[in-house]
């Protein structure tokens, strides 16, 4: 009777360490935020880098510059800026400032500028779910907004 006493002990003890762990640790499965500076001190340069490095889901904080770069977006991710004064994106007149082609992607907070002139765009989405607040798109060559089939989600401060 002693032998069973301790073994049952010792499994409320396991279920009791177990379920702690489950309330306190969680699942392990925490967002992910990746960080961008364009004068170093963050995880990445730039920011396509960050994206390229992001798991569905991660947050890519960008901070405060200028980044010379034509963004392609394929995941389900957060972009989010310093804010559309502070955080730039500059198309160098090359393409799409912008393009999403996924599902479930917010971009908050950036100035985008210098798209190439044809059917380019500072945001250009296809077969996308986008959520775009506190952006401007300014001085593109092309369009400022353009979404091929499927866009939902809402645009504020998008200005000519």
């Amino acid at each position: 009777m002693y032998l069973d006493d301790i073994h049952g002990l010792e499994f409320c003890l396991l279920l009791v360490v177990l379920s702690l762990i489950l309330v306190l640790g969680g699942d392990g499965a925490e967002a992910e935020t990746i960080t961008v500076d364009d004068d170093g001190g963050a995880d990445y340069y730039n920011i396509q880098d960050a994206l390229n490095a992001a798991n569905a889901g991660a947050t890519v904080m960008v901070f405060q510059g200028t980044y010379q770069e034509n963004i392609v977006i394929s995941k389900s991710v957060t972009l989010q800026g310093n804010g559309s004064d502070f955080s730039k994106i500059d198309g160098g007149g090359n393409g799409n400032v912008i393009l999403v082609d996924s599902d479930n992607v917010t971009i908050s907070g950036f100035t985008l500028t210098n798209s190439k002139s044809g059917h380019n765009a500072g945001f250009f989405t296809i077969n996308s779910s986008v959520t775009v607040l506190d952006c401007v798109s300014e001085l593109n060559k092309g369009y400022q907004f353009v979404s091929k089939c499927c866009f939902s989600g809402s645009i504020a401060n998008i200005a000519p």
